[in-house]
């Protein structure tokens, strides 16, 4: 039994009290074998990992997204090893299957997604969407210029649109958490469908 799958009675049982009674049914978005697989590969990933600026999610076949930190602030491979690092953007392409570098050379990072959801470049990541309308599996990003932007992948949604996110947090271990939007709506994130 998946980790949710004791759901699915409940909701089932809920849905039946609530019909004739003017109660919505439960939503299909929240049932786990409806997910997108990437919401699923980022769920499988929660409370693991170190954040390393420029790390993991070179290879979308991996077992896992961590790789090695080579960046010159992080003095922790004695400690945790070298190969459990990871950072946003790699944590993304990872869960998404997506090459953290394509064959032209060009980095998957916070800039490049957000400026394609906003439609200022001519991207072919996805399309930039309405708060709102976002789904579980799209991308929730907000780029930074000079300093570092953040993007993570949205599980959960309401009518209002994205209530929880899953991404590779900087500030603390384990590095992979499932929070609230918070932080991207501070920083005016927007979303990205991907393709």
């Amino acid at each position: 039994m998946s980790l949710f799958g004791w759901l699915a009675p409940v909701r089932a049982a809920i849905a039946r009290a609530l019909e004739g009674r003017g109660g919505a049914p439960v939503p299909p978005e929240l049932h786990e074998a409806e997910l997108p697989e990437s919401v699923m590969r980022a769920r499988s990933m929660v409370g693991a990992g170190f954040y390393c600026l420029g790390a993991g999610g070179r290879d979308p076949s991996a077992p896992r997204p961590f790789g090695a930190c080579n960046h010159p602030s992080t003095h922790t491979h004695g400690r945790y090893g070298k190969a459990l690092f990871c950072d946003c953007s790699g944590f993304v392409a990872w869960c998404c299957g997506l090459p953290r570098k394509s064959a032209e050379g060009v980095w998957l990072y916070t800039d490049q997604l957000e400026a394609d959801a906003r439609g200022q470049v001519k991207g072919d990541l996805g399309d930039g969407v309405p708060w709102h309308l976002a789904q579980p599996g799209d991308l929730i990003v907000y780029g930074a210029g000079k300093a570092i932007g953040h993007v993570g992948i949205v599980s959960e949604v309401d009518d209002a649109g994205p209530v929880k996110v899953i991404h590779c947090q900087a500030s603390r271990a384990p590095a992979v958490v499932e929070t609230s939007p918070a932080v991207f709506e501070r920083h005016k994130a927007v979303i990205l469908r991907l393709r």
